[in-house]
């Protein structure tokens, strides 16, 4: 089974921009800037960028949750381009529930870390992403020199070829063997051949991994707006809780039970036991206001929960693709190497 759909870049902004919006706690993979430059209608350009889009849908579809949200939906399926749009401005104009209670998760629960949640995980965080970048970028840079010296080699090999096409020439105007001189035009096939599936695995496996480190990258710093946005909770709530706090003190020196602000709704309350324990007072004065906070106190819960398991994800993820690529890379390259050197060594006894 299979259909057809047509969509345009400002589409897939569009279903990544909707995605943030519904399911802000989860990681929603980036997808590659619409233009570089003035390259924006180059086809190699346009080529490229298509490969990181599939890259997204093909992310957003691994995650159980995103692949199950109506905006995907519309996106892969309705083929006319009316009801696709009215349908994006249907889900533009939504305003996603802020309570925790709202939130759907595929076990039905959420899972709140956050009472002996250590702060200093964010710091050790932090510096693992900036060692991580480090390697990565370091070994990024001795990749592509060892891809330069391969392209090197490749237009050695096409030397060899040529100077091995003009021995057969040379010798054949001069009637040496003719088993020479077929050697000699094996050898010049040999090396053209040899130049041409080494250049094209090089070109190949460059951009395998080229792909890999711009998306690692682009992953990397999706991920960085996740902490980002949950340091907006967590400094959100360290305020909000301040300022409440400051309030609840002072109306808690008016012992004035009328003026605590305590919702008739919020269930029973021991009136004697408030004025004896500040505790308990404060747990159920500003009964609005403090059902805000636990509500935001949640959602620090849930996104300390969340960035935990997404992390493992992308390290797993992106490690055993590394691992991929790079046993790919070595299969590929050992034998042409290993073999050029053996046959290196025994022609410089004859040369």
């Amino acid at each position: 089974m299979h259909w057809l759909v047509q969509r345009r870049y400002s589409d897939f902004d569009w279903l990544r921009t909707v995605l943030c919006k519904f399911f802000p706690r989860i990681l929603i993979p980036s997808i590659p800037g619409k233009k570089l430059g003035n390259r924006r209608f180059e086809e190699d350009f346009i080529e490229k960028r298509m490969k990181f889009l599939q890259i997204f849908i093909d992310d957003v579809m691994i995650n159980e949750t995103l692949k199950s949200s109506e905006a995907l939906y519309a996106f892969l399926s309705f083929d006319d381009r009316v009801q696709f749009e009215r349908k994006m401005k249907e889900l533009n104009s939504i305003i996603p529930s802020q309570y925790c209670e709202d939130i759907k998760t595929l076990e039905g629960k959420m899972t709140i870390l956050n009472d002996d949640f250590n702060e200093n995980y964010y710091i050790n965080l932090n510096n693992y992403f900036k060692l991580q970048y480090q390697i990565l970028t370091r070994l990024n840079y001795n990749l592509k020199n060892f891809f330069k010296s391969i392209t090197m080699a490749c237009m050695n090999l096409d030397e060899v070829h040529k100077d091995f096409e003009n021995l057969n020439i040379l010798n054949s105007k001069v009637m040496m063997k003719e088993s020479i001189n077929k050697t000699y035009e094996e050898l010049s096939v040999f090396f053209k051949n040899w130049k041409r599936i080494l250049y094209n695995e090089n070109l190949i496996i460059k951009e395998e991994i080229k792909h890999f480190f711009k998306s690692q990258k682009m992953e990397t710093f999706a991920f960085i707006d996740l902490i980002d946005n949950r340091e907006l909770i967590r400094q959100k709530y360290i305020s909000e809780k301040a300022k409440l706090d400051a309030k609840k003190e002072k109306l808690y020196k008016i012992m004035d039970y009328n003026k605590w602000e305590i919702e008739d709704n919020f269930g029973q309350v021991d009136r004697a036991l408030l004025f004896r324990d500040k505790n308990y007072a404060f747990e159920k004065m500003c009964t609005r206001e403090t059902q805000a906070l636990e509500n935001i106190h949640k959602q620090l819960g849930y996104a300390n929960y969340m960035n935990i398991i997404q992390l493992k994800n992308i390290i797993n993820k992106n490690s055993t693709k590394l691992v991929q690529i790079t046993k790919e890379f070595a299969n590929k390259f050992y034998p042409s190497l290993n073999d050029g050197i053996t046959l290196w060594s025994t022609l410089n006894t004859y040369i």
